[in-house]
């Protein structure tokens, strides 16, 4: 009877063996403690660091070249226009005229599709590199403070009531149902990048 027992004993000493070794080394790869979350109103951050203003001081520029252009070319039209009409309907010069002011304004409408997308990428572009600034600060910041995660705290924007579609895109946009403010830390961030942009010179 002792003899029946011994191969089911030997089948389940390996396999606390097994179980124990498991146990081990889930323990050795799992956290010691836990996470360290901090939050961010990341719409405030964008608004307020001074990296955003120094972006639209740039982009402002561009849109002032680019509506001089703009300027320039429509003021052209209207010289041209004048010219035009003061010849005589039906003679080769005012014909002449009348093909430069469809030139010109073709050339006003090229221009000002140009300065719309050229906008567009510019503030696309601006957008971008100011988010992987934020992103690197953060990281930064995290790692000076000991914080684990710095997640965006979406909980602070507004639902607005509209219709029922509407409404359910932003309930499933949503990420996090509470956020304690006390764990928020966008002043901190906003600090920081600021003090980093004055040490890089913007």
């Amino acid at each position: 009877m002792t003899l029946c027992h011994l191969p089911g004993r030997s089948i389940l000493l390996p396999l606390s063996l097994v179980l124990v070794g498991a146990l081990a080394a889930f323990a050795a790869i799992s956290p010691s403690r836990p996470a360290v979350v901090a939050s961010v109103d990341l719409e405030k951050v964008f608004n307020t660091i001074d990296l955003q203003k120094q972006t639209e001081a740039r982009l402002e520029v561009v849109r002032k070249e680019l509506e001089a252009r703009r300027e320039k070319l429509r003021t052209g039209i209207e010289d041209l226009q004048a010219e035009l009409d003061s010849f005589q309907p039906g003679s080769t010069a005012q014909q002449e005229v009348a093909v430069r002011v469809e030139e010109a304004i073709a050339e006003f409408r090229a221009v000002e599709n140009f300065a719309r997308l050229k906008l567009e990428a510019e503030q696309a572009k601006a957008m971008r590199e100011i988010y992987l600034t934020i992103r690197t600060a953060a990281s930064e910041l995290a790692a000076q403070r000991g914080w684990d995660y710095v997640m965006i705290d979406d909980t602070i924007p507004a639902i607005d009531p509209s219709d029922a579609n509407r409404m359910l895109q932003q309930i499933s946009s949503r990420r996090l149902l509470f956020a304690n403010p006390s764990f928020d830390v966008t002043q901190e961030l906003i600090d920081h990048l600021n003090a980093r942009a004055a040490t890089q010179g913007g």
